[in-house]
């Protein structure tokens, strides 16, 4: 599946721990997983000992990023995907 994740609120303390604050798609199985790659690929964490699989950012919040199903890429927005 394809899924366009949007930030909705940039203001949040949360996106100190992400370096990109833009729209994705992304190719995965489930929106989780989709929000996971996300997470995974901007992580900014400050303190080695944090990993980057804990459950909080705001790539995996709901009420920091929409996400929905898209049937069509768009060229002018990052893609990443949960397979290599």
């Amino acid at each position: 599946m394809l899924y366009l994740l949007t930030p909705t609120n940039l203001t949040h303390t949360d996106w100190a721990v992400s370096s990109f604050r833009e729209a994705v798609q992304v190719i995965a199985q489930s929106e989780a997983e989709a929000r996971t790659v996300a997470t995974l690929r901007f992580a900014t964490f400050p303190e080695p000992h944090v990993r980057s699989d804990t459950s909080w950012g705001p790539w995996r919040n709901s009420e920091l990023v929409s996400a929905r199903v898209i049937d069509t890429l768009d060229d002018k927005i990052l893609t990443l995907s949960a397979r290599p």
